[in-house]
């Protein structure tokens, strides 16, 4: 794939100046994942139920680029990026009935998080293995614990109330390494901090078919230890300038107060619908401030509001054991609101978030076969790092298109623990671009085993 920019002279000959790209990936890079989870059920006389969850990733990741000032497409310097990190998390929680119209749900969890980046010199940036001398470092661990209580009240009428919290604490530490001039290495402290999130909600079924819902309720979500402790630096546009952007290990969670009202239906002959509008404020959102034409760091800066409506609806159709479904997910408003670190995206549009996406589609089932056949559609976003949301462009490289496409799966249940499946994306071969141009027709299999 080739890209570049259109320039024309004082008389009127065309000039077109192009630079070399990959079509799939734009560098070397490689990315895998190992996942292991085991869960725990156990009803204790009385009615009490333990449930129990462990889970375990280990990912690796790694990259290379080059320099944009000096290399060209095959050959010249770059920079190669290992990336692994790891998380454990464990939960267990008790669900107790206090009564015949109180049950209390009480339970604690347990998080660990690692990163350990470098960055290298590479004398052909095409081939790890010229790896040089260390540029930087970046190491970092958080560890979160947590405690979590809900009570559910049975008010009679067909009333129910809940009301839950949970309280976390957070503690991270880390350090920065810095092998080019100027040369450092920085060890921050461990430090933490604390976060209570209330909950309240209220169901009310109104009729036997019909249940009406309302909740508040606040959250938050941590900040990335690549954002704490990573110090990176890339060549810009502009030869011999190199932009860093610093690590930042004072980050706080980015935190979310939510409140939704919402309805639940269930029609005769099976159907079922449900519809929610929620409204969101968010705050200590992380963007980066640029402080200086070689220096960005990141920092809590920015508040945005949300507005929206997800719907979803299912319903058996005259063939036996055919159902159609459907889903939507639309934004009415998904804006910033303040933003200390870049003020000219007040009043522009979340990145990353489409403003509409939904499904449409069939599934069936007939003895130990299924299969599902569904059309999903995503809305164009503006992508990370366009915060003035300028990129309009559709259907060429650096594009992140509204797109469509149809999926299918079947499947086949050998027995309660193993079954096999056969997905095909993109069945029409539909084509698009989200920044690179998006894989056509695929096919993967899948073999599970259940125990």
């Amino acid at each position: 794939m080739f890209s570049g920019a259109v320039s024309f002279d004082d008389a009127g000959m065309r000039r077109l100046t192009l630079s070399e790209s990959n079509f799939v990936n734009f560098t070397p890079a490689s990315e895998r994942d190992l996942r292991a989870f085991a869960r725990l059920e156990h009803k204790f006389a009385g009615g009490t139920v333990l449930n129990a969850n462990l889970g375990q990733l280990r990912h690796r990741f790694r990259f290379t680029i080059p320099d944009f000032v000096r290399a060209g497409y095959d050959t010249g310097p770059g920079e190669h990026t290992d990336q692994p990190n790891e998380r454990v998390d464990l939960d267990a929680s008790l669900r107790i009935p206090m009564s015949r119209s109180w049950v209390l749900v009480t339970g604690a969890a347990l998080g660990r998080a690692s990163l350990d980046r470098n960055t290298a010199d590479l004398s052909a940036w095409r081939d790890d293995a010229t790896r040089g001398a260390l540029r930087t470092e970046g190491r970092g661990t958080a560890v979160n614990q947590a405690l979590f209580v809900q009570s559910e009240h049975f008010l009679g009428q067909g009333l129910t109330a809940y009301a839950g919290a949970r309280y976390d604490r957070f503690e991270t530490w880390g350090e920065v390494i810095q092998h080019t001039a100027p040369a450092f290495a920085q060890t921050y402290d461990k430090r933490s901090f604390d976060r209570f999130s209330p909950k309240v909600a209220l169901v009310w079924e109104a009729q036997p078919w019909l249940s009406l819902r309302a909740s508040v309720g606040s959250g938050f979500r941590p900040p990335a230890l690549l954002d704490l402790y990573s110090r990176s630096a890339s060549p810009t546009a502009t030869a011999g300038v190199v932009s860093v952007n610093d690590a930042s290990p004072n980050l706080v969670p980015e935190r979310v107060t939510a409140f939704e009202i919402g309805a639940d239906a269930a029609f005769a002959g099976g159907a079922r619908g449900s519809v929610t509008l929620y409204r969101q404020k968010l705050s200590d959102l992380i963007y980066r401030r640029r402080l200086s034409a070689t220096l960005t760091q990141t920092e809590n800066a920015a508040e945005a509001d949300v507005d929206g409506v997800e719907a979803s609806l299912s319903w058996p159709t005259a063939v036996r054991g055919l159902t159609a479904f459907g889903s939507l997910t639309h934004q009415f408003k998904y804006q910033i609101t303040r933003n200390d670190a870049v003020p000219e995206s007040v009043g522009k549009n979340l990145t990353d978030v489409p403003r509409t996406s939904g499904a449409v589609g069939l599934r069936a089932e007939s003895g130990q076969w299924s299969a599902t056949v569904a059309y999903r559609y995503t809305g164009r976003v503006f992508a990370s790092g366009d915060d003035l949301n300028q990129n309009t462009a559709q259907g060429v490289y650096g594009a992140y298109d509204a797109h469509g496409i149809v999926n299918a799966k079947i499947g086949f249940r050998v027995d309660r623990n193993l079954s096999f499946s056969l997905a095909l994306d993109n069945l029409t071969g539909r084509e698009y671009f989200v920044f690179n141009r998006q894989p056509g027709r695929t096919v993967y299999g899948e073999l599970a085993y259940r125990f």
